[in-house]
């Protein structure tokens, strides 16, 4: 076994309570637990790599060694299960123990696991049961007390005190007679059903009496008490038996009146606990009833000075109801007890407490010896107690009826203060809050009872707020003053306080303030006039021209709008006509307004004109509405007036613009034949071509045919690529596919493919990189992007022409160029070009090929990618195209 199971076995056996040795498959010791030293008066190391037979006792060594040899042998222990062998100590001393033995497997190894229990004890505990069965039966014989052994329901064994009480021989009833036989049939069920308990463990022992049947017929009592107790390996009953008839007939008085006693003692504790007066007096009842000898219990209440009497509570025969009424009456008028013994015997007690007959007590007992002096004076302390009760109940109900009258009162003025919407506090001398209400707590927190006024109130308004609440607990009338306070969130409110003081028994305990929230109103009032100036600033900050009138139409406010406008001051105009604004041949129509205006009560838009004071006319576009009072009474008209001077310029100048758009339609016209043409133009190089090769028979010719139909069909493709990208932006479909590629390969790739283009110009290309690493880009776009670039220096670049590509990092971006010594273009062109469509020559019979669509898809591509696009360029001698590409993710 290796040291780190050995330190995990150890940590587990060390717990146990019980020895623990393991030994090897050659039977030496290699681990115990602290337990086994403690047992075996060993340390621990003295027993490691020792045989475990020097733990065996020398009788049972042989046995041992059989044993582990067997088990050498075949792995099988001789012995299985909990075994009592004797062990020896250090000592030499042999100890008792019992042992369990197992096989364990670790590591493919085999031990002998043993698990020791020290049973020294149990041992003792034995013996002493042998000797004390030995002095039981000794006693037993020579007991006063019958004693007996019951198993499978008949004697196993009785003593010759039991027999002797039953009225027989011992002979006669071991293994002959049962319990049955000597019990009193009606008693026997009783019996039987304790003797079942003990027999089943339900109950370890029990004693209780019965009435016992002697050989000649006699009943007699008896107490038994037995136990459960294993005879032979199996449940038996064994007890004592004693004569009890004596003693029985003595206790009976006694155990009546205890019974009667404990009924007190239960009605002393419903009385302590009870306030529900039928509750009370039903239990009362009940718990009488249970008084051995008593069937039936009644209790009368009688109703003010009528004499009338109530039935409360009843437990027992409802015919004893009639002749206790008449019992209870007599009881209750002459305010005494009374007792009638007739079949049986029957009580009324009166129920009184200081003089106050409440009603009467009835009870009725099967016994004629019932309600003797004794019993009687305690059943008439417990109807002195009854009627206490039914005082104190009085009490109660009248105590909680004026709490609850109060309650409600408080509640009612809870209520009350709690509604109101303004904050009431009680404050007393000391200037310290000791109420508030509902709304006070919501505002200042529900902590604000206890605080100081100093707590609440803003620093700048604390003593204005404690020199008037000094004047108000002097008697002084202090006016509503407004303050600033500090709500639950330490925001300032503004409150308007008022109060008064409270007197209670003519001392003054404090003042009662209501503290109204103004917070809102005071906002609204700033928020009045800062909503007056700032329209008055609207207004003269206007550039329109802002005119009020007067039911008379004469001008009662003119704006600086207005005044800027026409060049009028406010004091030439106002309390003048408006209508010297207008120009003299509009005056009178000018003056149909305000009719119209007063059916309308709002008129938009209108066209007009007005005349400056200068005389110069400007034109308007006026709107006018109609002012009212809060009644809806007309109070005049406000109109803004325009200046739409420019704006009349500005349609003669789109009037001008759309002869021009007229001539920008036929221009989109020429450019959708051109795009046509563009597309027919590569479908029918390469139907030609094919149809070449179809009847070519040499097989070169045949495929370079077919190669320049693939070539044809690639520009038509790169066409259609565009026009579909064109499409894409316009619908907002157009997106990236962004991934980490090498820059050098995407401009590699775009040279490849317009490779044979600008050998077939005789161009030379000529690439410089000044960066070669990755960047995030949609690397097939770029290279788009590039080929475009390529193509448009191509085709509009000299025979012989040069062309240069260049790319190097910018600080946080990658900075490309494409460079030729082509046409040029103009500079009122250079914005333009990167429009869809946009050509510099639109006809169809231009000589340079082309869609318009490949700068437009670039730079939508270029500005996808953060990146930005533009051109510099001189007519004649050629053109830079440049675009960034940014370097982050």
């Amino acid at each position: 076994m290796g040291r780190k199971g050995i330190e995990w076995l150890e940590s587990v056996i060390n717990a146990l309570v019980d020895a623990v040795i393991i030994a090897d498959i050659n039977g030496k010791i290699v681990l115990v637990n602290s337990r086994a030293g403690e047992i075996l008066g060993y340390k621990n190391e003295e027993l490691i790599g020792k045989g475990i037979d020097i733990l065996v006792s020398p009788r049972f060594v042989e046995e041992h060694r059989r044993g582990f040899e067997k088990f050498l042998k075949t792995g099988q222990l001789q012995k299985r299960g909990v075994t009592e062998v004797w062990g020896i100590r250090k000592d030499g001393s042999e100890i008792p123990v019992e042992i369990s033995i197992s096989k364990l497997e670790i590591d493919d190894e085999i031990y002998v696991v043993a698990i020791i229990r020290d049973i020294s004890e149990r041992k003792q505990i034995e013996e002493a049961l042998k000797e004390s069965e030995e002095l039981f039966r000794t006693l037993a014989e020579h007991s006063l007390v019958g004693i007996y052994l019951i198993q499978d329901g008949v004697f196993k064994y009785v003593n010759p005190r039991m027999a002797e009480i039953f009225g027989y021989k011992v002979e006669e009833l071991i293994e002959k007679k049962g319990p049955r036989d000597l019990v009193y049939p009606e008693d026997w069920p009783v019996v039987e059903e304790n003797l079942k308990k003990r027999i089943k463990g339900e109950v370890s022992a029990i004693c209780y009496d019965f009435r016992g049947l002697k050989k000649n017929g006699e009943v007699f009592y008896v107490e038994v008490y037995g136990a459960r107790v294993k005879y032979r390996g199996r449940p038996a009953v064994i007890g004592t038996l004693l004569d009890i008839t004596d003693r029985k007939l003595a206790e009976e008085k006694i155990n009546h009146l205890n019974s009667v006693l404990s009924a007190i003692r239960g009605i002393n504790q419903v009385i302590v606990r009870e306030n529900n007066r039928e509750r009370l007096l039903r239990m009362v009842c009940e718990l009488l009833a249970k008084v051995r000898g008593y069937n039936t219990v009644i209790m009368w209440l009688t109703h003010g000075n009528s004499g009338e009497m109530e039935l409360v509570a009843r437990v027992g025969e409802e015919k004893h109801i009639t002749i206790g009424r008449e019992l209870a009456k007599r009881a209750i008028s002459a305010r005494r007890s009374f007792v009638v013994t007739e079949d049986g015997a029957t009580a009324a007690l009166p129920v009184i407490h200081e003089d106050k007959v409440y009603g009467a007590l009835y009870l009725c007992s099967h016994r004629e010896d019932a309600f003797d002096s004794e019993e009687l004076e305690l059943l008439e302390e417990v109807a002195g107690d009854i009627a206490y009760a039914l005082k104190a109940i009085e009490t109660e109900a009248l105590r909680k009826r004026t709490e609850e009258e109060l309650r409600q009162q408080k509640v009612f003025y809870e209520t009350i203060l709690n509604s109101a919407t303004d904050l009431i506090l009680v404050i007393n001398p000391e200037g310290k809050f000791i109420y508030a209400n509902r709304a006070a707590r919501d505002m200042l927190g529900e902590d604000v009872v206890g605080k100081h006024i100093r707590e609440i109130v803003a620093p700048e308004y604390l003593e204005v707020t404690l020199e008037n609440y000094r004047r108000r607990l002097s008697g002084e009338k202090v006016p509503p003053y407004i303050i600033q306070a500090f709500d639950k969130n330490g925001k300032r409110r503004w409150a308007e306080i008022n109060g008064n003081i409270i007197e209670i028994d003519g001392k003054v305990v404090g003042t009662c303030a209501i503290a109204r929230d103004v917070t809102e109103r005071i906002k609204l009032e700033e928020e009045v006039v800062e909503a007056k100036e700032f329209l008055h600033s609207i207004l003269e900050s206007s550039a329109d021209a802002i005119i009020a009138t007067d039911t008379d139409q004469r001008i009662t406010y003119f704006s600086r709008g207005a005044e800027e406008m026409l060049g009028y001051k406010p004091e030439q105009v106002v309390g003048k006509p408006v209508f010297i604004l207008y120009p003299p041949p509009l005056r009178e129509e000018s003056k149909k307004l305000y009719r119209l205006l007063l059916d309308k009560e709002v008129l938009k838009n209108i066209r007009t004109k007005l005349q400056c004071i200068e005389g110069k006319t400007i034109e308007v576009s006026l709107s006018l509405a109609l002012l009212r009072d809060k009644d809806g009474k007309p109070i005049g008209s406000v109109g803004v007036a325009k200046d739409i001077t420019r704006e009349v310029r500005a349609e003669e100048a789109m009037r001008r613009a759309y002869e021009e758009l007229k001539r920008l339609d036929q221009l989109k016209s020429d450019i959708i034949a051109n795009v046509s043409h563009e597309i027919r133009t590569p479908i029918t190089i390469a139907k030609g071509y094919i149809e070449l090769a179809k009847d070519e028979t040499d097989e070169n010719e045949r495929k370079a045919e077919l190669d320049a139909a693939i070539k044809a069909l690639m520009r038509l493709n790169d066409i259609v690529e565009d026009l579909i990208s064109i499409a894409d932006i316009e619908r907002g479909d157009f997106s990236l596919k962004l991934r980490k590629a090498n820059v050098e390969d995407v401009i590699s790739r775009a040279l490849e493919a317009k490779e044979e283009f600008a050998q077939s110009k005789n161009i030379s290309i000529d690439v410089e990189i000044n960066y070669h690493g990755e960047a995030i880009i949609d690397s097939p776009k770029l290279q788009r992007v590039l080929m475009n670039l390529i193509d448009n220096a191509i085709k509009f670049n000299r025979k012989g022409g040069k062309i240069k590509i260049r790319v190097e990092k910018k600080g946080g971006e990658l900075l490309f160029s494409v460079s030729d010594t082509g046409i040029g273009i103009p500079e009122d062109k250079l914005d333009e070009i990167f429009k869809p469509l946009t050509q510099l020559d639109p006809s169809s019979t231009r000589y340079y090929g082309g869609t318009g669509t490949g700068l437009a898809v670039a730079k939508k591509i270029i500005e996808a990618h953060g990146g930005r696009i533009w051109v510099e360029s001189r007519l004649g001698e050629g053109s830079t195209f440049y675009f960034t590409i940014p370097l982050h993710s």
